[in-house]
């Protein structure tokens, strides 16, 4: 063997990004002229993956094709995931129930959550008001639009003041609601395409093969094991290299 290591990849893509996208906003709203809107350039190219997914994808191909031009003759092993989200929400889903969804005969996810929740404020509990759908796990935590992050809340409760630390939609953000977030593994499913598209010839190897594979070789749970595992060797020995200085 070689050499053997972990890379970490890039996680502040999408803060930096909506980060910049206040600035531009800001400066939008600071401008005297006016540009009529623009509709014709909204529809986005085929294969498109949003800037953060995009980024850990083309540094993850970065580095597999650096790696590669290191040596002479390589035959590259790939360990990817394949991951059933439907499943993983629901695991009782088969059939049609996989073209439902959790909303299927809502107009969308918002009268979804409104029915839910029986049209009732979940802070005060009274009916009869103007309600908004409130993301427990606020967007700029990182909270999807998911009816399993969205809770009815009317005008009055859903106020700034609620939103402040110790308040009340904030001890929902600390303490439940913990919403499960579904986001590895569509990036891992993202990313399964594209290693088929981009890497043909390589040999692939599932997660559910390499756990065994890695325990008979007995080596301890990192990924940098697991990438040895995934190449069929068989025996490993173990060599002790003395440096001086």
């Amino acid at each position: 063997m070689l050499a053997k290591g972990e890379i970490q990849l890039r996680r502040d893509v999408h803060s930096l990004l909506e980060t910049r996208k206040i600035y531009r906003r800001s400066r939008r709203n600071r401008k005297t002229r006016y540009r009529k809107p623009r509709f014709l350039n909204r529809k986005k190219p085929e294969g498109w993956l949003p800037p953060s997914v995009e980024s850990r994808v083309q540094n993850t191909f970065h580095w597999i094709d650096r790696l590669r031009s290191c040596l002479p003759k390589v035959m590259l092993h790939l360990e990817v995931g394949k991951f059933d989200v439907a499943k993983m929400i629901n695991p009782t889903v088969q059939g049609v129930d996989y073209q439902h969804g959790q909303t299927y005969g809502y107009y969308d996810v918002r009268y979804y959550v409104f029915a839910r929740d029986n049209y009732t404020c979940q802070v005060c509990h009274q009916k009869g008001k103007v309600l908004h759908t409130h993301h427990i796990l606020y967007k700029n935590m990182g909270g999807t639009d998911r009816a399993d992050n969205l809770i009815s809340v009317c005008t009055e409760c859903h106020s700034s003041e609620n939103h402040q630390p110790w308040h009340i939609l904030w001890k929902w953000m600390k303490a439940h609601k913990k919403v499960p977030q579904y986001k590895a593994p569509t990036f891992m499913n993202v990313l399964r395409r594209r290693v088929f598209a981009t890497y043909p010839k390589a040999v692939i190897t599932y997660g559910s093969e390499t756990t065994p594979r890695r325990k008979a070789l007995g080596l301890p749970k990192t990924h940098a094991n697991d990438a040895v595992a995934i190449t069929g060797i068989k025996h490993i020995k173990k060599l002790c290299v003395r440096m001086s200085f």
